[in-house]
């Protein structure tokens, strides 16, 4: 094959993986932007919406380990068709359903088949994809994660109050089945050499201190996102700055927006630096300053919010940096096991902060700026957490090693 055809071929590949990504965030998000009629279509309370949405996320969760070791084992292809392809069925299962108890099996089929989409694509990324260029397409498949929540949260809400709920759900079903397929028929694998028993590659994956490091600063640069702009921001900017409901809905995109534009601008950093610590550092740390600014100066606009939620994505888009970290370690070709493993790390986190702020509200008497004092302390503890490790010197020998 020509360099040419490779690269065209490389870039098919990853806009169809990537399509998988966006879908995965659309079927995250959408009950929380389609409460009200999703209470509605099964005659159920909102907080009954909000534990079925759950149900999502503990499915992915469970998931993303055992999916990330048969991703490096098969290879991505087939794994990223049938996920997307389970995805599709959850969908129609939904959609169908017209008692509470399918429409919760239906949620929990789309979490388990979301848990190939990231680990998968990327995997794509290091067969297809030359070194130079893995800092750069990890942010971008992030960004391409970021206008799915975006799109689940707006563009979607739309098509629901125009179309109908369950019209919408069918077509996402169809669609995930049209392009589960398309991964099937279109994208090729290369020869994989990484037999391997399940446990020996966990433990080699679990007792490497870099992907420890590099996962904790994905959960950690990720919690504003998920536990403040995704559950907690629409009422404490409604509290706070006296901002109805739908607008706040609004003002909470420019976060989304932030994060998908800050991935790739990360990734092209650190495709450029071999000192990614200082990337890593710089991120967290202007995280950490902007979410301060938004939880103890309540004197902004509605418009300077937009502006300051918008550069606190921006920088949480550091997040990228520590994929790019994990798959260049190259623990015993687990790559596919490594990014799986990171990103369950990331999704405990989220959810026990996201727990853990609503009982400090419910002790505190919905006391905001107290319960939300958690993030940025355990974005310094991060900032602690890079400052005190020595990944800087290993990631610079191993690019050099992989340059030579």
């Amino acid at each position: 094959m020509s360099q040419f055809k490779q690269i065209k071929y490389a870039w098919i590949y990853w806009g169809l993986s990537a399509f998988f990504v966006f879908y995965q965030f659309v079927l995250q998000v959408f009950p929380g932007a389609c409460l009200l009629e999703l209470s509605m279509y099964f005659h159920v309370s909102k907080i009954q919406v909000g534990q079925m949405s759950s149900l999502f996320y503990y499915a992915f969760a469970i998931g993303l380990i055992p999916t990330g070791f048969f991703i490096d084992q098969i290879g991505p292809r087939k794994c990223l068709a049938l996920g997307e392809i389970i995805c599709a069925i959850g969908c129609l299962i939904f959609a169908f359903s017209h008692i509470w108890l399918g429409a919760c099996v239906g949620r929990l089929i789309m979490g388990l088949g979301s848990s190939s989409a990231f680990a998968g694509t990327l995997k794509l990324i290091s067969i297809w994809f030359n070194i130079e260029k893995n800092g750069l397409m990890s942010g971008l498949t992030v960004a391409i994660a970021m206008l799915g929540a975006m799109f689940g949260q707006t563009l979607l809400v739309y098509l629901v109050h125009n179309s109908g709920l369950q019209i919408v759900i069918i077509s996402m079903g169809l669609i995930g089945c049209v392009f589960g397929l398309l991964i099937y028929f279109t994208i090729k694998d290369s020869k994989l050499n990484n037999k391997g028993e399940f446990l020996s590659n966990l433990y080699d994956v679990i007792k490497n201190k870099d992907l420890w490091i590099s996962a904790l600063f994905a959960a950690l640069i990720y919690l504003p996102l998920p536990v403040f702009a995704g559950i907690w921001a629409v009422p404490f900017f409604s509290y706070n700055y006296n901002i109805n409901v739908s607008d706040a809905s609004k003002v909470c995109s420019y976060a989304w927006l932030g994060m998908a534009l800050g991935n790739p601008f990360f990734g092209f950093l650190i495709d450029r630096f071999f000192n990614k610590k200082i990337i890593m550092v710089f991120g967290i740390l202007g995280g950490t300053v902007f979410f301060s600014i938004i939880l103890y100066i309540n004197w902004f606009s509605e418009n300077s919010i937009k502006y300051v939620l918008f550069l606190l994505g921006f920088f949480c888009g550091s997040y990228s940096v520590a994929f790019s970290v994990i798959r260049e370690l190259k623990i015993a070709n687990s790559n596919g096991l490594s990014v799986s493993f990171a990103m369950a790390i990331v999704m405990i986190l989220s959810a026990v902060t996201s727990q853990l702020i609503g009982y400090l509200l419910l002790i505190t008497s919905n006391n905001y700026k107290s319960a939300f004092t958690t993030i940025p302390i355990f974005l310094l503890m991060g900032l602690a957490m890079l400052g005190s490790s020595g990944i800087k010197n290993r990631i610079m020998v191993l690019k050099q090693r992989i340059y030579v």
